[in-house]
């Protein structure tokens, strides 16, 4: 599990984390051939639930852990563009 500063602006959570940017990152993950092979089971379910749930992240615990599958994306993302 990656550690995260414990000090965490909700404000910038709740700015990056709505419902329209989860749907776009899971849209991109597909498209990508990311979303089965890189993300595990629990991170897809995870940003599932949030996009049937909610419109936007209030939770700092759950807009902390969907950060984690964020931030897994990008780096999958970009190291798969250096590839072709």
């Amino acid at each position: 599990m990656v550690n995260l500063p414990k000090k965490v602006c909700i404000r910038n959570f709740n700015s990056m984390l709505k419902k329209g940017e989860l749907l776009v990152l899971k849209l991109k993950a597909i498209r990508s051939g990311v979303w089965f092979k890189a993300f595990r089971r629990i991170d897809r379910v995870l940003v599932e639930l949030a996009l049937k749930v909610s419109d936007g992240i209030h939770s700092l615990i759950l807009a902390k852990t969907l950060l984690v599958v964020v931030n897994a994306y990008s780096i999958t993302y970009s190291s798969r563009l250096f590839q072709v």
